[in-house]
């Protein structure tokens, strides 16, 4: 018994001495694998090389020691040593990396028979294994045999009798080869084994679709659709998307009409419209209103019962508006108004239209005064007060103005920076047009920066202080070319254009010097701009090159005229312009619309 007890005692030490040198190799080897990384990660693959080799040599089977040393041994060109590691590999764990990888490095050290003979011999080997053709493809693609690597994908799919493997695969060999309608092919038929996946594989289409090959596209789409007998709601939805990005909004309406029938025969949870409103929402986001026009138009005529008809109503009138076409809005509005209870919005839109687009003042008062006292909330009467303001200061009524961007500042709470912002600015300007400029300068020092998240704060908050700039440069000159400019700003709010160009030429012909010149000589460009006088405002542009070439603007009025020049097919002198920018105002906020500019004039140029 004492020599039993004996024998267990010298077994238990032995095994506690072989898990102690067993910890200490585990931790050595992690030391080294550490260092490794550490020197691939400072690029110095020489030091990794070894240190990657040491622990290869240690454990061969150990992938991630196997795969350290491959990458650096490639990164350093070591191909013929890649070439004995991988055998070496092989000899005690033969798998599909290793026989793959064979073929590589004989490829690497110019062998490309024996490499091919080796992939061939790896597929053959591992036949049944869809990884063997995924890595021996990727191998074969890493150097630029994409063909045959096609080819390898395709013998997969024929050996293991599977037409639906490597589609992703194949999608992304074709899209990068520009062999769009072949990738298309391989994308849908991803799709028709992971439907979920509908959103990632429009993504890919979509990313193409603006291509020479869009009616390729287009054919492998409809004839995906035909053989599911055009009952998938998805692939239908994709194709009109795929439409509506090539503009042929007529054809994609068809499909959502198709879309809505199928709705109506039997998907649950369905309300009448929704795929033409969504269709129609997805537009106007996208700022392609004459397709969400066509389609809001198509959901209207579905009938009255329809849920989504108020909101179609509504977003028409505000299409309507940004196409200018302001009597449509206004005809759409009131349509809403008398089938539906009164809403703030549609009211407030109409009342904006018919004094900033139609400028007719006295019917926006009415609308917004009545809107004013209606209104419940405290941000729908600032809204109405605040346009009340405007109304009243295009009629040249401005203590009315001044009395109703005061009663807006009554309705907004002292944390809302951007909205007192808004109101000290408009109340500045009513000061500036009455030509009091010592009131006009109180009122924009108490807007404040960016205490706000909304980014219309800020913008407030600059425009403030290039209005201060203004006021304190040109007080001496208060009298003269200060009054002037305050009548310009009095007629521009009254849309009488004529008389608001009057006041800038009589401060550029009177006061040439003055340090408001050249400002009003911008501002009227601007103006010849809008009226689409093109020749009064290139001359303009011209007179403040020759005469005020030291000004803070010398940048944006080369880059205006640039725009002008390239419009009449003046390329040349267009590209003399930016460069100019470029070469003499390095800190221009103009820079990167220069360089654009440049390069869609001279497609050379990168």
């Amino acid at each position: 018994m004492a020599t039993l007890r004996l024998l267990n005692k010298i077994f238990l030490f032995t095994m506690l001495i072989v898990t102690i040198l067993s910890a200490q190799e585990s931790n050595n080897l992690q030391r080294l694998y550490n260092q490794a990384l550490q020197f691939e990660r400072m690029r110095v693959y020489d030091q990794a090389s070894a240190q990657f080799e040491i622990l290869f040599n240690a454990n061969p089977r150990n992938i991630a020691y196997y795969q350290g040393l491959k990458r650096n041994l490639l990164r350093l060109e070591k191909y013929e040593q890649f070439l004995q590691k991988v055998k070496q590999r092989l000899s005690v764990q033969n798998d599909v990396m290793g026989n793959a990888d064979l073929g590589s490095a004989y490829y690497k050290l110019g062998q490309s028979e024996d490499a091919m003979y080796q992939w061939d011999l790896t597929l053959q080997k591992y036949s049944g294994n869809a990884s063997a053709y995924i890595q021996v493809a990727n191998l074969m693609l890493q150097e630029g045999l994409v063909d045959q690597a096609v080819k390898t994908y395709k013998l997969g799919r024929k050996n293991l009798k599977d037409e639906s493997l490597f589609a992703v695969e194949l999608a992304n060999i074709f899209a990068s080869r520009d062999q769009r309608a072949l990738a298309t092919r391989e994308y849908l038929n991803y799709y028709s084994k992971n439907q979920r996946q509908i959103r990632w594989v429009e993504g890919q289409i979509l990313s193409y679709i603006k291509s020479d090959d869009s009616l390729a596209v287009l054919a492998e789409i409809r004839n995906f659709n035909k053989s599911s007998g055009d009952t998938d709601v998805s692939m239908l939805l994709l194709h009109a998307n795929c439409l509506k990005s090539l503009n042929r909004s007529d054809e994609a309406l068809q499909i959502i009409q198709q879309v809505e029938r199928l709705s109506r025969d039997g998907i649950k949870n369905n309300r009448e419209g929704q795929y033409f409103y969504q269709f129609a929402e997805e537009a106007y986001r996208q700022g392609k209103y004459d397709i969400a026009l066509k389609a809001f138009t198509s959901l209207q005529q579905m009938g009255p019962e329809n849920s989504f008809m108020a909101e179609a109503i509504l977003k028409t009138a505000y299409i309507q508006t940004k196409m200018h076409n302001y009597q449509k809005a206004l005809k759409s509005l009131d349509a809403y108004l008398l089938r539906y209870d009164d809403r703030f919005e549609a009211v407030f839109l109409k009342a904006k239209i018919l004094s900033d687009y139609l400028h007719k003042p006295d019917e926006a008062i009415a609308v917004f005064d009545k809107l004013y006292k209606t209104s419940r909330t405290r941000e729908q009467k600032r809204f109405a007060a605040i346009a009340l303001g405007e109304s009243h200061l295009q009629k040249g009524e401005t203590n009315r103005a001044e009395k109703w961007y005061m009663q807006a500042l009554q309705k907004t709470e002292p944390y809302q920076t951007d909205l007192q912002n808004e109101i000290y600015y408009k109340l500045a300007e009513v000061n500036f047009i009455n030509k009091k400029f010592a009131q006009s300068h109180s009122e924009l020092k108490k807007i404040k920066s960016g205490t706000s998240e909304n980014a219309g704060s800020q913008d407030y908050f600059n425009d403030a202080l290039e209005f201060l700039f203004l006021l304190e440069d040109n007080f001496s000159d208060s009298t003269t070319t200060l009054t002037l400019f305050a009548d310009y700003k009095k007629y521009l709010v009254q849309n009488k254009t004529v008389d608001a160009e009057k006041a800038l030429e009589k401060i550029i012909s009177h006061y040439p010097e003055a340090s408001l010149a050249p400002i009003a000589l911008l501002q009227l460009a601007n103006l010849y701009g809008i009226e689409g006088n093109a020749s009064k405002r290139e001359e303009s542009l011209r007179h403040f090159i020759a005469n005020y070439h030291d000004s803070q603007y010398m940048d944006e009025v080369l880059f205006q005229l640039a725009g002008l020049l390239a419009a009449a097919g003046k390329k040349e002198e267009a590209i003399a312009k930016l460069n100019t920018i470029l070469v003499d105002h390095p800190y221009s906020t103009y820079l990167e619309e220069t360089r654009e500019k440049l390069r869609e004039l001279s497609p050379s140029i990168q």
